[in-house]
């Protein structure tokens, strides 16, 4: 298994499709199977046919699972049942993950999701092998992006995100750094072949020139059959371009003068130590009111989700609406 960690509109859709045109390695469109299950099958050590029947049942109801992986539900149970005596909490996700292109040589499964950052520990105790890849992004560009396609968002609540998020990612580096690899997003898409290489190598699989050139047109089923929905393109539209440069300092073009000096005030001094990005403003602290709104509703999501994983109170509440509202056509219940 690896990985690929980074906060969200940092280039971690484009990398997954990029390793997914590896002729040895699986990359399915983002799912929250593997936390979203933890909770109430990570600790079971008997899979019986019954325990498999309730777990199959669950697993459909994780949305984008259901959405977008499109994988039949009792062709899934059957392989499990038959494999039921050898089955671990990994396995089953392996077998799972394989399964969205079972016509691969698949020697390596790749995995992404930018709520990752929150639960490294537990991927690490699932996989205790697996390595990651933290891909980074200039925070003014990510914000410019997070803005593009979410209008409205706080410009200094969103530097603030990409502070506390790398910070994290950065702090569960040192538990085990050899399995860890850093990217810049802009040294991808300016040496697409130098930085896949690097990745190529740190994974321990051949490189293909294939996988930068024709990633586009090797991508997951989901996004050809998402291709003509706006909702689905708004959020995943690079991935249908060969890679380019565009999408570096498009701040310089549309932020004002505040905006960089907020911003910069907020993430300018960790991005240029740790990444090297530069400070162009003068610095000036934040607003104080911001900043603690910022910190508040930074706390108040990343206490919520690990509420909602660790407990399972996903699976509690959002089951019968998730059914009534979302997978109405879904009406095969295994019994």
């Amino acid at each position: 298994m690896v990985f690929v960690m980074g906060k969200g509109r940092s280039g971690t859709t484009m990398l997954q499709s990029i390793l997914n045109a590896h002729p040895n390695i699986v990359g399915p469109p983002e799912s929250r199977i593997i936390v979203f299950m933890y909770a109430k099958y990570g600790k079971v050590t008997q899979w019986t046919e019954k325990v498999l029947k309730a777990f199959c049942n669950e697993l459909y109801d994780e949305t984008r699972f259901f959405l977008l992986w499109n994988l039949n539900k009792e062709e899934l149970l059957t392989d499990l049942i038959s494999v039921k005596n050898s089955l671990t909490y990994d396995l089953i996700f392996k077998i799972i993950y394989c399964k969205m292109d079972p016509g691969k040589d698949i020697k390596l499964i790749s995995d992404k999701n930018p709520i990752y950052y929150l639960f490294a520990p537990e991927l690490n105790k699932i996989f205790p092998e697996a390595k990651y890849i933290h891909i980074v992004r200039d925070y003014r560009d990510n914000i410019v992006s997070h803005q593009r396609v979410l209008p409205g968002r706080n410009a200094a609540q969103l530097s603030y995100w990409w502070l506390k998020i790398n910070m994290r990612l950065e702090a569960q580096k040192q538990n085990n750094p050899s399995n860890w690899i850093r990217i810049k997003y802009e040294t991808l898409v300016t040496e697409p072949i130098k930085s896949v290489e690097e990745i190529c190598r740190f994974i321990g699989m051949p490189f293909y020139e294939s996988m930068v050139q024709e990633f586009s047109s090797k991508l997951a089923p989901a996004f050809y059959k998402n291709a003509d929905r706006k909702s689905f393109t708004k959020f995943h539209s690079n991935v249908y371009n060969p890679i380019n440069t565009k999408p570096i300092d498009q701040w310089k073009k549309v932020m004002s003068a505040e905006q960089v000096e907020a911003i910069e005030g907020i993430s300018g001094e960790y991005g240029k130590q740790m990444y090297g990005y530069p400070i162009t403003m003068p610095y000036k602290a934040p607003h104080r009111i911001t900043m603690l709104k910022a910190k508040f509703t930074f706390a108040l999501l990343t206490n919520t989700l690990r509420v909602i994983y660790r407990y399972h109170i996903i699976y509690i509440v959002g089951r019968a609406f998730a059914r009534k509202f979302i997978h109405k056509e879904n009406k095969i219940t295994i019994k």
